[in-house]
């Protein structure tokens, strides 16, 4: 009986043997397949496919047009927080509904102004700590809970949020 290297060196044999006779068989009949540039067009119209998808994706679906309201709320928070930072009064106006305006904003806006700059100068800016969370939404009402921060102090706060939508755009109406 033939050792396991013979016999594999037999088979290895046999299998070159047969793809030879294969070769010299094909060439003396002339069958060569000349070379084609078929898989190569085939994978590069594969590749501009996904390119147009991706491009016509983008076109009429833009990124831009997919926020939630989550993160319009969030957008309304961070307005409404800059505009008490900065003291500027037609930026509240804009994030606040009006009731809470007049509770905001007693006198002029001169007075609003001068009275949340010095807010601003004891206690340092208010800044959102964290990201705000406890999202609820019902029809054009909603509640957040948002984490503050007074820069300068450190003295932090954690209360509920209310909104109004009107016209599209989330309006704080209880801070």
């Amino acid at each position: 009986m033939a050792s396991w290297r013979e016999r594999r060196q037999h088979w290895v044999d046999s299998r070159e043997e047969a793809q030879n006779n294969a070769s010299d068989e094909a060439a003396d009949a002339g069958e060569r397949r000349p070379p084609t540039a078929w898989p190569f067009l085939i994978a590069v119209g594969i590749v501009a496919a996904i390119l147009a998808a991706i491009f016509l994706a983008a076109k009429f679906a833009p990124a831009e047009n997919n926020v939630t309201q989550a993160q319009l709320l969030t957008d309304s928070i961070t307005e409404f927080v800059d505009a008490q930072n900065d003291g500027d009064a037609d930026a509240l106006r804009a994030a606040t509904c009006d009731d809470q305006v007049a509770r905001l904003i007693t006198g002029s806006d001169d007075d609003y102004s001068a009275a949340r700059a010095a807010d601003v100068e004891r206690s340092g800016k208010t800044v959102v700590d964290g990201a705000p969370s406890g999202y609820e939404i019902n029809g054009d009402r909603g509640v957040v809970d948002v984490s503050t921060k007074l820069e300068k102090s450190g003295e932090t706060s954690s209360s509920q949020w209310k909104f109004v939508r009107v016209n599209d755009t989330w309006l704080v109406c209880n801070v």
